[in-house]
């Protein structure tokens, strides 16, 4: 992830998903509690919602912070929340520790995740991880848009193009595809 071969080998990936979905394609990565996005391919729709290459999210805020919070243990997602807490960004973020925990699950059920304007007003995001050679989840892929478009009835497929494409990516950097496991209660 440090180098910049990553992100150049996930442009086709991030390209293909923007073309196929019409929406902004994203790359991100953790960084001390936050999702930052290193790389975007933006809609070429006219009206769009992005948020910026660089920008910060929490991770329990953000699609793509979820989609790798729900490869976490139980106890990395701990150490995570007791640093970076659960601040309200929005009157849809998740504040509690059981909302989260019940996020992750139905990520891991789904293989996707989702944040429907938790982080920005305008703007909802399907993601799903992507793993490296030692299956450790390394970053995610989203595709993110206004909630106009990315519909309720649209997530589902929406979800499933981006979890088999986050495989294709993690097959093409040497991984194993995953499905995160259920964590024992």
């Amino acid at each position: 992830m440090r180098d910049r071969q990553f992100v150049a080998s996930a442009l086709p990936f991030l390209r293909r998903l923007r073309d196929l979905t019409r929406e902004t394609a994203n790359l991100g990565v953790v960084d001390n509690g936050e999702i930052i996005v290193v790389n975007q391919i933006a809609s070429r729709e006219i009206t769009r919602a992005i948020s910026r290459v660089g920008g910060r999210t929490p991770m329990s805020a953000s699609g793509m912070g979820k989609a790798i919070l729900s490869c976490y243990s139980r106890e990395d997602v701990t150490a995570v929340v007791e640093r970076t807490g659960m601040r309200r960004v929005t009157n849809r973020t998740l504040t509690s520790r059981e909302a989260l925990d019940h996020e992750l699950e139905r990520a891991r059920d789904n293989g996707f995740s989702i944040d429907d304007e938790e982080f920005l007003p305008g703007l909802r995001c399907v993601a799903a991880p992507v793993y490296d050679s030692q299956q450790e989840v390394v970053c995610a892929i989203s595709v993110s848009g206004l909630p106009s478009r990315l519909t309720p009835e649209r997530m589902p497929a929406l979800g499933r193009l981006i979890a088999q494409t986050a495989a294709e990516l993690t097959s093409a950097l040497g991984g194993t595809p995953q499905r995160p496991t259920p964590l024992a209660t």
